[in-house]
């Protein structure tokens, strides 16, 4: 069996969506969903193994650019969306807005990742992973 090991490669990923729904009033989804999506990344990973501990450590390193389209506020209800536009309309110095607005962002990506375990008995580990990672204005981490 292999005690430790290194890994490396490319990786591309790409999405498109018809309608912008990342917002969250009504017909909207809140998920991010832009027109088009592409990044790309070299990932650079080592894993092993020492006696009863086993590990793995990883990034990704890379470049995402998105764009995404003006949203209106009510995309299934045209009926409350012509109602927010000639409210809009009819109080000019409000300034109410009646889309969301569209926007194309090209930025640095990355990703880190880390997990470890220790054997305890033949049949109970302990263990634990950790993740972190962005996508041009959103980012996660998980434990």
């Amino acid at each position: 069996t292999k005690d430790f090991s290194f890994t490396t490669g490319l990786g591309l990923t790409s999405f498109f969506y018809q309608k912008n729904l990342r917002y969250f009033t009504y017909g909207h989804g809140g998920y991010f969903s832009p027109k088009s999506y592409v990044s790309v990344g070299v990932p650079f990973e080592i894993a092993g193994r020492k006696g009863k501990l086993a590990y793995q450590l990883g990034t990704t390193l890379g470049l995402q650019h998105f764009r995404e389209l003006e949203a209106p506020y009510y995309p299934n209800s045209p009926s409350d969306q012509a109602e927010l536009e000639q409210f809009a309309a009819a109080n000019p110095t409000i300034n109410i807005p009646t889309t969301y607005p569209g926007q194309t962002r090209s930025a640095f990506a990355f990703k880190i990742n880390g997990a470890a375990e220790y054997q305890l008995t033949p049949h109970l580990f302990l263990g634990g992973r950790l993740t972190a990672d962005n996508s041009g204005d959103f980012n996660d981490a998980a434990a």
